[in-house]
């Protein structure tokens, strides 16, 4: 079965660009995706008609880039709000969340799901103010075919505290890119 994809961009064009090219690549591997841009206000309704029509074979992928606070997505998309229409996921479950506190979203996502059929990536700086990366990261590494960690776990951050090895990404769950490598 197809996976399927949600994809929802932030206002800012260089959010929809960066999802535009994600997306163009999930089309390319035979992925049924939807995209949208908020502030749309279907968004919330859109993931969960997706996720209530999912099915236990089939990998349901969903992905953010765009501004973000303690408490969710801009457009006021709460991570709570996210928690109740992901609730109907049936099979495994990818969340690349590439925003400002996206980490966040996994206390909510630890309610609901278990580590073995979920997977949740973000910018290893997302549990506060950060500048992305996830979706760069996934447009060059699931196209060879390569989870990120397999080429590199770390890089060197700089900071006024100094340099620092800081992890590519944050993860929670089972690596489950392959799911969306090219078949």
């Amino acid at each position: 079965m197809r996976p399927k994809c949600i994809l929802v961009a932030g206002s800012e064009r260089r959010f929809i660009k960066s999802l535009r090219q994600f997306e163009t690549y999930l089309c390319a591997i035979g992925c049924d995706v939807e995209f949208y841009t908020l502030p749309d206000l279907n968004v919330l309704k859109a993931i969960s008609s997706a996720a209530r029509s999912s099915s236990r074979d089939q990998p349901f992928l969903l992905v953010y880039d765009g501004h973000g606070s303690p408490w969710g997505w801009e457009g006021n998309i709460s991570y709570l709000s996210l928690l109740w229409s992901l609730l109907k996921v049936k099979g495994e479950l990818l969340v690349l969340n590439d925003t400002c506190y996206g980490y966040r979203l996994l206390n909510y996502l630890k309610l609901i799901r278990c580590s073995k059929n979920t997977c949740f990536i973000s910018p290893w700086d997302s549990d506060d103010v950060s500048y992305g990366g996830a979706i760069r990261d996934a447009l060059t590494y699931w196209p060879k075919g390569i989870i990120p960690e397999n080429v590199f776990s770390e890089h060197i951050y700089s900071s006024e505290k100094g340099d620092r090895e800081v992890p590519i990404q944050l993860r929670w769950g089972a690596a489950l890119e392959h799911r969306f490598f090219p078949a």
